[in-house]
């Protein structure tokens, strides 16, 4: 009921009919004559008239609308906002290239990407040096295991290949034998 009366608030609005009339047409079809006598419209247009009927109405119409004029340094000043708001959110923690995919979307709000951000699957934090030397293939070959971990652009399937193709550092001592 509440749908209705908003629909009908906006019938009325825009027709200058009370609310309490256009609630009293009960959602009526109405067809030709009849639809103006209700005043729900101003005047019949045959099909083949009414495109330029309607190019007409909005090309005199200069003036309308409810969003107010930005200036540029507003609208740049907003989307520095919006842009810091997704890259500087709580949720962007671990998840710096996602939202910087998010802050270019246009019209992505920083809620709308704070809620994709925190439903994103948590990042792993383990640097490839790390995955590197926690490899099962490093044990006994450690120094090599430091070595590549500290290549650059090594990655961590390069090093397990290498790694398993390596022979195993002789123990020194009884000690490291065991």
């Amino acid at each position: 009921d509440e749908a209705r009366k908003m629909f009908a608030e906006k019938v009325a609005r825009y027709t200058g009919l009370s609310v309490d009339a256009v609630m009293a047409t009960e959602a009526a079809v109405y067809d030709g004559q009849a639809i103006i006598t209700t005043g729900l419209a101003d005047g019949m247009v045959n099909a083949a008239d009414a495109i330029g009927v309607m190019a007409e109405a909005i090309n005199s119409n200069k003036t309308g609308g409810t969003m107010p004029e930005l200036s540029a340094a507003d609208a740049v000043t907003q989307e520095n906002q919006r842009v810091m708001g997704i890259l500087g959110c709580p949720e962007a923690r671990g998840h710096e290239a996602l939202a910087q995919m998010l802050a270019g979307q246009p019209g992505m709000s920083v809620a709308q990407a704070k809620s994709i951000l925190a439903a994103a699957a948590p990042a792993d934090t383990t640097s490839t040096a790390d995955r590197i030397l926690a490899l099962e293939e490093a044990g006994g070959r450690e120094t090599l295991a430091q070595t590549l971990a500290a290549m650059p652009e090594m990655t961590v399937e390069q090093a397990r290949t290498i790694l398993a193709a390596s022979p195993i550092a002789a123990a020194t001592s009884l000690h490291d034998a065991v």
